[in-house]
């Protein structure tokens, strides 16, 4: 049995840093300025038209692009280090008789993880109707040679329709469009007319397409804004959960953007030269080294270990479960206790169909249930089986048995295309156990977190399956029920949300958290 667990999935699976990129398209203008050679009546009526949702006259469109100057270019870094650049540009481009605002950026990332090389590439495109509202996003994604395309249109006052082409064909969906639909121009709009001060807030939707996920944006501005680099604003994602922070000097142009909380992850303002640089990446470890306790965690009944994290409380980043228990400390660290998992007391029969599972239910293009391949092959496996718990154990058995064990395969990919390659790491476990549960009526969902082997803590993603009650398996380890070896950090729906937040909850995590037994363990 493969005790290789999952390396650094927040990184490998990397939507962060590209979403912050997105994030920061319509924020780099230096049509930020006070006035610009324009009235700032000129500003303000801008504003007013933005609000209402009318038309903006082209020529303050086109004041907007004055300012805008040439590409601005930024340099990408994660834990203090250089790891590639983002460029950003916008124009007016035809469409009919009047033309339209499309801002373009590009995104280009190198890391390595345990030595290994990984690389990820976007080139994304939002254009705007007459009252500047996204009406079209694009996004053309290489993630180390998988390639995918993301595109976003506004069908109706109501609607958005998402399609997403990866290897495996090409996935519709409808999303009801909120009446706050917006972007981050917003914010260059009311930079423009004043409304931007220590205390002024505002929120707004957006849809991100690296994580292909609608989310609602709330902007802040805190009392002490200025400093050295600028004007401090805060941008919070309701969904995602995380909280950019951004800088803009007095030209108005944004000199930097970071994520402090998450792997240390920052763009700042650079020349073209300095963005295209030869650059090797910061070169990150996935380990959390603890030394060989007495008994293997695996086969006790109980660990109990004390976690530190640096610049945090420890409570915040590991969760209070059923079977681990967090019992914080006045410094903000945390004593973490373990058991062991058991069966199942009560189980239901199949199909699980009640209202509330629905969300773990839906296929989606991560886990597609909906595929003929995935539901005949359910249907294979648990036969005539009723029982919820017996269907659960038989779809694991077969996806341990029945895929390849690789140490590490740094690619998003899908249950379909896991099916195809019959192989994987526990990622690729852990989504075609997803698909095959949806299809077979039981509802799944994907879990990260940290697993014990050989002296340390590594990055790992298994399953929750609700049979009764909800019940951790681990597909790669070819585990019904787990030992205390298992920590776990997020647990969601198995869709690309939920690898999101998935890769958001390890990163929190990543460089910042500390594990030791305790003693005597």
């Amino acid at each position: 049995m493969s005790t290789t667990p999952r390396r650094l999935t927040a990184m490998s699976r990397l939507t962060v840093v590209p979403m912050l990129a997105a994030l920061t398209a319509a924020l780099t203008p230096s049509a930020f300025a006070a006035d610009h050679g324009r009235p700032a009546a000129d500003w303000q009526q801008l504003a007013r038209i933005w609000e209402a949702g009318e038309p903006v006259p082209v020529s303050l469109v086109e004041a907007l692009l004055e300012r805008t100057g040439d590409t601005r270019w930024y340099s990408v870094e994660i834990s203090g280090a250089r790891a590639g650049y983002m460029s950003v540009s916008a124009a007016l481009v035809d469409d009919g008789d009047v033309p339209r605002l499309r801002i373009e950026t590009y995104v280009r990332i190198h890391f390595a993880v345990d030595g290994k090389t990984q690389q990820i590439a976007g080139h994304h495109i939002e254009d705007y109707n007459a009252a500047l509202r996204p009406t079209r996003i694009e996004l053309w994604r290489d993630t180390m040679g998988r390639l995918s395309q993301t595109s976003v249109s506004v069908v109706d006052p109501a609607s958005l329709h998402v399609s997403v082409t990866q290897p495996d064909g090409t996935h519709e969906r409808t999303v009801p469009l909120p009446p706050d639909f917006s972007s981050e121009l917003m914010l260059s709009i009311a930079m423009l007319a004043g409304q931007v001060r220590p205390g002024w807030t505002a929120t707004f939707s957006a849809f991100d397409p690296y994580s292909a996920m609608l989310d609602r944006y709330r902007v802040s501005v805190p009392d002490q804004a200025a400093d050295e680099m600028g004007t401090l604003v805060y941008l919070a994602a309701e969904q995602a959960g995380v909280t950019m922070r951004t800088w803009i000097g007095e030209d108005g142009v944004m000199r930097r953007q970071a994520l402090p909380e998450l792997m240390g992850i920052a763009m700042q303002l650079c020349s073209r030269e300095e963005a295209l640089a030869p650059v090797v990446g910061p070169s990150l470890q996935s380990d959390i080294a603890v030394g060989t306790p007495e008994v293997n965690p695996h086969q006790a009944e109980q660990v109990r270990l004390v976690a530190s994290a640096a610049g945090t409380d420890v409570a915040t980043l590991i969760p209070e479960l059923p079977y681990q228990h967090v019992e914080p400390c006045a410094d903000g660290s945390a004593l973490i206790t373990i058991s062991r998992h058991v069966p199942p007391e009560r189980t239901v029969s199949l199909p699980i169909s009640d209202a509330e599972f629905e969300q773990y239910l839906s296929p989606n293009e991560i886990t597609q249930s909906d595929s003929p391949q995935i539901r005949e092959l359910a249907h294979q496996i648990i036969g005539d089986e009723t029982d919820a718990w017996a269907a659960a154990q038989k779809l694991l058995s077969w996806v341990y048995k029945s895929i390849g064990k690789l140490k590490s395969e740094p690619r998003p990919i899908s249950a379909v295309e896991v099916l195809a390659q019959r192989k994987g790491d526990c990622t690729e476990h852990a989504v075609l156990l997803a698909a095959l549960a949806k299809a077979a009526g039981v509802p799944p969902r994907i879990v990260t977190g940290l697993v014990y082997t050989n002296g340390s803590y590594g990055y790992h993603e298994w399953n929750e399956l609700y049979v009764g009650e909800w019940v951790s398996m681990d597909p790669s380890w070819g585990k019904h029920v787990l030992g205390a070896g298992h920590i776990q950090l997020s647990s969601e729906a198995a869709d690309a949300d939920a690898i999101l937040k998935n890769n958001i909850a390890s990163g929190r995590t990543i460089g910042t958290l500390f594990l030791e037994f305790y003693p005597n363990e």
